[in-house]
């Protein structure tokens, strides 16, 4: 995204927006926009912060986690999460055509995946270090808080519940709404209006 945005328009179109598109890849980048919010979980579970308390007894087992490690791991993953929605939004915003977009928004979301992608083999072993493997099994039996461990039939354990799912749901359609007005300021409207077809003159 630096590489895109790192030419300078003298025409003042910062975003590279193109002067125009059509029906079908409005919708295409509508639909892009719906998933890139849905997969983004790290900006969910990173903002799960403010419902789930920190667990000292996972000091038992880690005794480096701390809570300040906790919280740090929390913003850093939001940070990536909208960092990554965000660069996914340019990509989608500037697309000419509908096989483009999704060949952007591909290569986007396969970036940021490579964590997990990471985890994932070295839990399997793959990298040929016993003790990574070890770590990273050990590390996927961890759970947040005890409100995770508590009984599930409890009625204390099930309002958490449904506050937790409550709380994704206003966030999962609060990106959504933000990222769509941000559509409709940034690209739609100013196509409508012929605003780019004047930078291009």
């Amino acid at each position: 995204i630096v590489n895109r945005l790192s030419d300078k328009d003298p025409n003042g179109n910062i975003l590279k927006i193109p002067p125009r598109s059509d029906v079908v890849l409005d919708m295409a980048q509508i639909l892009a926009i719906l998933i890139s919010v849905f997969v983004s979980n790290d900006v969910v579970i990173s903002l799960d912060v403010f419902l789930i308390k920190y667990d000292e007894t996972i000091l038992h087992d880690f005794p480096g986690a701390s809570y300040t490690k906790w919280i740090l791991s929390n913003i850093l993953r939001l940070i990536v999460g909208v960092f990554g929605v965000v660069v996914a939004f340019v990509f989608i915003i500037q697309s000419t055509d509908v096989l483009g977009l999704f060949l952007d928004f591909s290569a986007v979301q396969f970036v940021s995946e490579l964590d997990n992608v990471g985890y994932f083999i070295a839990s399997k072993g793959y990298l040929m270090v016993k003790s990574v493997q070890r770590l990273t099994v050990s590390m996927q039996g961890v759970e947040m808080s005890q409100n995770e461990k508590s009984d599930i039939d409890t009625e204390i354990s099930m309002r958490v519940l449904k506050r937790r799912r409550l709380f994704q749901l206003l966030i999962f359609w609060g990106k959504f709404v933000i990222f769509m007005s941000m559509w409709i300021f940034f690209k739609a409207l100013p196509q409508m209006k012929g605003k780019f077809y004047d930078y291009e003159c």
